[in-house]
């Protein structure tokens, strides 16, 4: 009888008398340094979602505000979590009922030269600009905005609604901020403006919890700013959140999720939303996407004994 034993036992002997020698290398081919538009498309009931890498950002633990020196460290110290901290940075495209939305438009290589990927991962997946009916944004940092214009500063989605929460809109657009902003923050709220602008004709705010498009509501989760937005989506009996950055650092904060980032416009606000929405989601099973999870963002959130775990979704093969 064949056991997996007895063929690898065979092996050697179906090669008794055979001696490969090494051949010489036919080609020498030279490192790419560089991956291919990282693209992922999963389903929810009848809406089809595509995530989209813009890039990365590089953090520094720094950013970390722990209770008690050396934490953030030590924390670090127990992940595989690379230094410095990458933060990956996702976008999302939902198809819903012959409807186009894209959820956030990444950074500008100008600002984060490791951003910029969301045209090149738009034309890798064969969609258009102007295909897009409708950008959702969770909010207004660069981060999330930078493919917003074109590099003369047009629109770069010419027929798409913009959709935010006003209490995003009205802080960020708000003349006296820009005004008494300092050297560090004047290009982040210049930058928030102006993508805002280019959208002025066709601008859709919401408050609250409310219908954002077909199969799409709006979830506030203020804090890390204060009209951040989650965007439920749903299909049937089925959703997922996408959370927008109520994670940044998720070999930490899932375990400490009281951990907050020295950019919060409101650390404690952010922290107590977070826990709010972990809660929810663990609680209530519902899949997540997130800004900065890893790329392609989607998985569950579970209670560990301490905090709350992280597991990335499995592939979907669509069988």
């Amino acid at each position: 009888m064949i056991s997996r034993r007895t063929l690898l036992q065979s092996l050697p002997a179906a090669a008794a008398g055979t001696v490969v020698l090494p051949s010489a290398s036919q080609a020498e081919a030279p490192m790419s340094n560089h991956q291919v538009p990282a693209q992922y498309r999963l389903r929810l009931g009848e809406i089809e979602i595509t995530a989209l890498s813009d890039g990365y950002i590089p953090f520094s633990p720094e950013i970390i505000l722990a209770g008690e020196p050396g934490a953030v460290a030590a924390a670090l110290a127990d992940t595989p979590q690379s230094q410095p901290l990458i933060g990956d940075v996702n976008t999302y495209v939902v198809n819903t009922a012959g409807r186009l939305c894209l959820i956030d438009a990444g950074g500008p290589s100008s600002f984060i030269p490791t951003l910029g990927r969301l045209e090149a991962g738009l034309a890798a997946v064969g969609i258009d600009s102007e295909q897009i009916d409708q950008l959702l944004l969770t909010h207004l940092h660069i981060d999330h905005i930078g493919g917003m214009l074109t590099a003369d500063g047009r629109a770069m989605f010419p027929n798409a609604t913009l959709t935010l929460l006003a209490d995003e809109h009205d802080y960020w657009t708000d003349p006296a901020l820009l005004a008494s902003a300092d050297a560090g923050f004047r290009p982040l709220v210049a930058a928030a403006q102006g993508a805002v602008a280019a959208y002025a004709d066709r601008l859709i705010l919401l408050s609250g919890e409310a219908q954002a498009g077909p199969g799409i509501s709006t979830l506030p989760i203020p804090g890390h700013t204060p009209g951040m937005t989650g965007f439920r989506l749903h299909s049937g009996d089925e959703q997922l959140l996408m959370w927008g950055d109520v994670v940044h650092v998720p070999a930490v904060q899932f375990a400490h999720p009281d951990w907050r980032l020295s950019f919060d416009t409101d650390g404690a606000t952010a922290a107590a939303s977070r826990a709010r929405v972990l809660d929810m989601v663990a609680s209530d099973r519902i899949g997540v996407l997130g800004s900065h999870l890893p790329f392609p963002g989607h998985g569950y959130v579970s209670r560990g004994p301490d905090g709350y775990r992280y597991e990335a979704a499995y592939w979907d093969h669509f069988a």
